[in-house]
């Protein structure tokens, strides 16, 4: 929850633009022309919007029971574009960037990934290094409605199927042997990005 409400500080701050951060001393601003070129600078290739078709993604070879799921979400994740709100997204949220000192949050670090892009992004990738559960937990933290809550956490669930296939994407490129985790994170979200009420 202290994680939850320390995002929502840092979504709040004023920022402009898409993508990874311009280096700049006075604002916040994203170097990216529009909301596809900057989701592409953060995950490169990321479908759907590098335009690829789904079927040349390595997820048709090594799991190929998902592409009737992944298909049904591509227009929901092509609104993300003209969605609206963008905000400063730390970006990279695994176990080493998260401290804990007893029962409360000790630190955020290293925001050498930090991007503008849509809120659920953080959220998203929260909960493919700490699962969803703990995800609904970091939401009641960062948004105290309960139906935004509920809808920040129904585009999570479709922006980790993006993470997720840039993640095994990513390691089956650098054959670092973690596809499998990326595998299961991705076959777990898919029920929760495609059902109706999301």
């Amino acid at each position: 929850r202290a994680l939850g409400a320390l995002l929502a500080r840092l979504h709040a701050l004023p920022c402009s633009g898409f993508g990874m951060l311009d280096d700049r001393r006075d604002t916040l601003a994203g170097a990216a022309p529009d909301f596809d070129a900057g989701l592409l600078a953060r995950y490169p290739d990321a479908w759907p919007y590098s335009g690829a078709p789904l079927v040349s993604h390595p997820v048709a070879r090594v799991a190929p029971q998902t592409i009737g799921a992944l298909s049904q979400l591509r227009d929901q994740l092509m609104r993300y574009g003209s969605a609206g709100r963008v905000v400063v997204l730390h970006g990279d949220l695994h176990e080493g960037h998260v401290t804990v000192d007893g029962e409360h949050l000790g630190g955020l670090i290293d925001f050498g990934s930090a991007w503008i892009g849509p809120p659920a992004a953080d959220l998203a990738s929260f909960a493919a290094f700490f699962g969803w559960p703990l995800t609904r937990t970091l939401s009641e933290g960062y948004e105290a409605n309960g139906v935004m809550r509920d809808v920040r956490l129904a585009e999570a669930h479709q922006l980790a199927v993006v993470f997720a296939l840039h993640r095994i994407r990513r390691s089956l490129d650098e054959r670092d042997g973690r596809q499998d985790r990326w595998l299961r994170f991705l076959q777990e979200t898919l029920p929760l990005a495609t059902r109706r009420d999301a």
